[in-house]
């Protein structure tokens, strides 16, 4: 008996030992897999972050670029005014060449002819305000300004505020009309 209590002890101490040794095996492959899972944690929070950012930065860029096309649509609109609608005796060349850079090659036959006109009229633009919308390529802008028409022949003149829908359509980095539509036309 004394030869099977000591295999039996031995067989114990044994299991006691792969026990132990496996126990704290199991214990450091977990304590190894906290810290990994940890790690993976504080990485995904990190790529988090920077994906917010790259939004961020990414949603300023695309308003800058916003802002930066609704200045060159505003500026367009400007000369466009300027070349169609505020004639004044010997200024139609200088409206004309103005004109070509900003009005679609058929508009810009449509308004200018070859020689210039005899003028009737002459026409004031003040107070000028646009309006813009864009849709990717295409853009329209309400303007509202007044204008003074001043008849030539008597020279009275009258006073109007005039409301106009511009579409515009983008050729490279550039907008040129392509169209525009009086909406009103109210005496002051």
């Amino acid at each position: 008996m004394k030869k099977q209590d000591l295999i039996l002890k031995t067989i114990i101490l044994l299991i006691a030992i792969t026990v132990i040794v496996g126990g704290g095996f199991s214990l450091s492959t977990i304590d190894q897999q906290t810290a990994e899972i940890k790690g993976l944690k504080e990485t995904t929070e990190r790529q988090k972050n920077e994906i917010s950012l790259l939004k961020n930065d990414n949603q300023k860029k695309t308003q800058a670029y916003e802002k930066t096309d609704v200045q060159k649509i505003e500026e367009t609109v400007n000369v466009f005014v300027q070349s169609v609608f505020n004639v004044k005796e010997g200024n139609y060349e200088e409206r004309k060449s103005n004109a070509e850079s900003v009005l679609s090659q058929e508009l810009f036959k449509q308004i200018f002819s070859d020689e210039p006109e005899k003028l009737l009229y002459e026409y004031d633009v003040e107070d000028l305000r646009v309006y813009t919308s864009m849709e990717g390529e295409n853009a329209s802008s309400y303007l509202i300004m007044e204008q003074t028409t001043i008849n030539l022949a008597n020279n009275k003149s009258n006073n109007s505020r005039i409301t106009i829908e511009v579409f515009l359509q983008k050729e490279g980095e550039q907008w040129i009309v392509n169209s525009f539509q009086q909406i009103k036309d109210e005496p002051l």
